[in-house]
């Protein structure tokens, strides 16, 4: 009998029997003594739990479980949990016996077994908890990795773990990104790994499928850096810089960028930032942009390419004529490199006109041109975006101008007549003629605004005209006068 003196209205009795009853009573008292007993309330105790649980593996997904014999229990239930699903439900069997086989046994599971004892009114006791897993691996002792940056490859190597008939090596980057390797010896390689990444690698032990999931130990290594992005360029048309520029990319020591025109030169930049500044770029040239990073003997891969055309090369050899028969200017020129086309431009420096014209060739012309002019003459390259500096050519000339006010006087002796006319811009000298009833005509020249013919029949009619020359060209013929000597 068991006896408690108590204030409160609840307590906890322990160091009962197991399987025995027990009437349960109670009585109040106070100064003046005991009051009378309460109603009697019998309990039976819960069968004891069976102890000395074990696990045996007695073959490939089959075990064993035995534990000790437990007194008065009219059988056991065993139930079975797979620790590492614990939302997964667990597997319930009821025996008579002290022993269970189980089939169905995972390799490389951990199980969490509970032995309970169902007294003669099937009351059952609580459990008793074993812990079982059939992972028998010991996890690798080293793990050691060789990364190749020209092959963008790792070889890990580990020591071996007794009862492994396979090895996994899995390397897992600082984006999350896993790549595996397996081998039945102790090293594997993994390729196709992504660039500018650390990686941590493990290796675990496989037996028949079974892993060893302890992770004793790992090797780190970091892989050749990306190829730069974002890649930009930078050129003024009237300059021959061009700022070839990128994104910085992580773990890097140095950028090689590198520049090759249309004709397949060459140009390197070497340097810590993240800009190049390429100088005397040849004008009228496709140039093409790349770049790649560098770190600890390791480079990355090339990057895109960019590509920009510098301005036109100046055109050269710009000659100009005018047309003698007509009011055209002809300009030819050579082709120069990377222009699309050309505009020449004339500026008279006696008439104060302008006149252009535009070509995709090597010439072009100029039409409803002032006569007796001197024109600057300049040429300009032009490309999609660019052109050139305007290159000045050497100077035209236009047509002489018609002489005008053309007059004509007999002089004192009957065989010559003086010719006068108004000066012309653009002129360089005259010629006057006179021409005879008879077919024959006479002429002088000047450079001044009259001359004297001489040599004539007397008593003859005569037709009188002026032309003027600038060397390239002869004007029309003047008006005509008549006159008898």
């Amino acid at each position: 009998m068991l006896n408690f003196n108590l204030t409160d209205t609840s307590t906890v009795v322990t160091n009962l029997q197991p399987t025995t009853n027990y009437d349960c009573y109670v009585f109040t008292a106070n100064q003046a003594g005991l009051g009378s007993g309460s109603r009697v309330r019998t309990i039976t105790t819960l069968v004891q739990p069976p102890v000395g649980i074990k696990a045996t593996q007695t073959n490939v997904g089959t075990a064993r479980i035995t534990w000790e014999p437990v007194q008065n229990v009219l059988m056991y239930q065993v139930a079975m949990q797979d620790a590492d699903e614990p939302a997964a439900k667990p597997s319930v069997y009821n025996v008579t016996d002290t022993k269970l086989d189980v089939s169905g046994i995972l390799p490389c599971t951990n199980y969490l077994i509970s032995v309970s004892s169902f007294s003669r009114f099937l009351l059952l006791s609580e459990p008793t908890k074993h812990n079982y897993t059939t992972n028998k691996l010991a996890p690798v002792s080293s793990v050691s990795v060789d990364y190749s940056c020209s092959t963008n490859s790792v070889t890990v190597s580990w020591s071996s773990v007794q009862g492994a008939d396979s090895y996994v090596a899995t390397a897992v980057g600082e984006n999350g990104t896993k790549m595996e390797c397996t081998g039945r010896s102790t090293s594997c390689s993994i390729k196709g790994l992504s660039c500018g990444q650390d990686y941590e690698v493990q290796v675990i032990p496989m037996s028949n499928n079974c892993r060893n999931r302890i992770n004793a130990t790992s090797a780190s290594f970091q892989t050749a850096p990306c190829p730069p992005g974002n890649l930009t360029l930078l050129r003024e048309c009237s300059s021959d810089v061009i700022v070839f520029s990128w994104n910085h990319t992580s773990n890097v020591n140095y950028y090689m960028a590198m520049a090759e025109d249309s004709k397949g030169e060459v140009m390197n930049c070497l340097t810590e930032d993240n800009s190049c500044y390429f100088t005397r770029t040849a004008c009228g040239r496709r140039y093409s942009f790349t770049v790649f990073s560098i770190t600890e003997g390791c480079r990355s891969a090339v990057s895109s390419s960019v590509g920009i055309q510098t301005a036109p090369c100046i055109p050269q050899n710009l000659q100009t004529s005018a047309s003698c028969s007509s009011d055209i200017l002809v300009s030819k020129w050579d082709h120069s490199e990377g222009a699309l086309w050309y505009l020449v431009e004339a500026e008279g420096n006696i008439r104060n006109s302008t006149y252009n014209c535009s070509s995709q060739s090597n010439s072009c012309a100029m039409e409803g041109v002032l006569c007796g002019d001197q024109l600057t003459m300049t040429i300009t390259a032009y490309d999609d975006d660019c052109s050139s500096p305007a290159q000045l050519g050497p100077p035209a000339e236009t047509v002489p101008c018609v002489p005008q006010g053309v007059a004509a006087v007999t002089q004192c002796g009957s065989d010559s007549i003086r010719v006068t006319w108004k000066m012309n811009s653009g002129t360089l000298f005259y010629i006057a003629f006179a021409k005879g009833s008879d077919g024959v005509t006479s002429s002088c020249n000047s450079l001044a605004a009259s001359c004297v013919i001489s040599g004539l029949k007397c008593s003859s009619n005569y037709t009188v005209y002026v032309i003027a020359s600038n060397f390239y060209c002869n004007s029309s013929e003047s008006e005509t006068v008549t006159l008898k000597t």
